[in-house]
């Protein structure tokens, strides 16, 4: 049976996953600024008219392809939360999944970093990165309401987003940290730490309505 015909906003937005594919591969071959619009048209099999269609410049695909990145990481996180009903298990799970693979696979994280390094002196740029990067902090936030809840007690919104944001700061700090020295920070270290916080909070707060 033939495939129906895409329509012309279908084919624009294979396209563009294409492209941003193909961004994150040779980015994480090349570096940010070694990589150039030319090899990243044609790795995807487009023209760089058909790049700049859709992106006006190097570093929105890079953006694009980090975007992208923190995604499949929030929904690996969200799959680990909800394979246990105690912030014990939880939170070890998330962590030990995050430092399994940003040793494995260290190449977007490091491209992280390269782009945080060049946007926090451009504004425009560290404005964009910062709005993609607080999806993991919220969606750390919205774990601790949850795991609060399972726990039968109630968490005051400033704290879960202070843990949000203690979670998410100390995941990129030990994860820099890892690659740079990893006898500095074990296998466990990073869930084992989480564990622990979290269940000791959870376990002080006062018990729901």
């Amino acid at each position: 049976m033939p495939q129906p015909r895409l329509t012309r906003d279908e084919k624009r937005a294979e396209t563009r996953a294409a492209l941003v594919r193909s961004a994150a591969d040779v980015f994480a071959r090349r570096g940010f600024h070694a990589a150039s619009v030319d090899e990243i048209a044609e790795n995807a099999g487009f023209s760089v008219g058909a790049l700049y269609s859709n992106f006006e410049r190097k570093e929105d695909l890079l953006l694009a392809a980090i975007e992208q990145n923190v995604s499949d990481w929030a929904r690996l996180f969200a799959e680990r939360f909800r394979e246990s009903d105690n912030i014990h298990d939880q939170a070890r799970s998330i962590a030990d999944a995050w430092i399994a693979g940003v040793t494995a696979e260290p190449e977007p994280f490091l491209l992280w970093i390269e782009l945080w390094a060049y946007a926090v002196r451009n504004d425009r740029l560290r404005d964009e990165l910062a709005v993609r990067s607080r999806t993991i902090r919220d969606l750390f936030t919205s774990m601790m309401h949850e795991a609060a809840a399972q726990m039968g007690v109630t968490m005051p919104d400033d704290l879960a987003d202070e843990l949000g944001a203690v979670f998410d700061a100390l995941g990129l700090g030990l994860a820099i940290r890892r690659l740079l020295d990893q006898d500095a920070v074990p296998d466990g270290l990073f869930g084992t730490a989480s564990s622990r916080i979290a269940d000791a909070l959870l376990r002080d707060l006062p018990a729901a309505d």
